[in-house]
């Protein structure tokens, strides 16, 4: 009995080039199994990271926006106020 990666597999007591190949494409299948994974994993983390930059630079942009107008409003308000008092 072999234990490789945690993992404990009956291989033949003795090994051949056949089985050593074979052991060998059966550890390449389960590394190329993972690293498939892995790179879903990736990829759904950099889908879900672009929305999030997205979503922060729509939120930047739009507070700013929103700022200018609460300053213009505060400008025309106070011009208002000042020709009120002026006609007084």
């Amino acid at each position: 009995m072999l234990v490789l990666n945690g993992y404990k597999e009956d291989y033949p007591k003795y090994l051949t080039s056949s089985n050593l190949s074979a052991i060998i494409i059966k550890q390449m299948k389960h590394m190329i199994k993972w690293l498939k994974i892995t790179a879903g994993i990736n990829l759904y983390l950099s889908v879900v990271m672009t929305f999030v930059f997205l979503t922060l630079l729509f939120a930047i942009v739009t507070d700013y926006n929103l700022t200018n107008a609460d300053e213009y409003m505060r400008l025309l308000i106070k011009e208002e106020l000042h020709n009120a008092e002026q006609s007084k």
